[in-house]
């Protein structure tokens, strides 16, 4: 977790909290599962600054800055398969993925439903 702002007499302006969690289980043979978790809080930020979410920043399959706001959470989940070909110090492997997010605004509820997801 992380954090910073800016106080002026006494006004908390330009404020960000970040919280997150990575969680790497290698215990099956040739296989790494990841979890990801994400929630990004902004308070008063010099315009024209805001939270983005899409393709560029965790939620595959939507295009770049498709979601924008002053919070947003982020949810990942990786299954990383390794095979034993290998060239030089390159090794194939394939992932299959979920992502779900969502970015909004103060005034809006964060509903479910406003989740989007993407596999593949």
């Amino acid at each position: 977790m992380e954090g910073g702002a800016h106080l002026e007499w006494g006004r908390l302006d330009n404020g960000t909290l970040t919280a997150f969690y990575h969680h790497y289980y290698q215990g099956l043979p040739s296989q790494t599962l990841v979890f990801g978790a994400a929630y990004l809080r902004t308070w008063r930020m010099d315009p024209p600054f805001q939270l983005v979410l899409g393709e560029d920043v965790g939620l595959r399959g939507y295009p770049a800055r498709q979601f924008t706001g002053d919070r947003l959470l982020l949810l990942n989940f990786e299954d990383r398969l390794f095979t034993p070909v290998e060239f030089a110090t390159l090794r194939l492997g394939f992932a299959a993925f979920c992502d779900a997010g969502m970015a909004w605004r103060p005034g809006q509820p964060a509903r479910p439903r406003d989740l989007r997801a993407s596999a593949g």
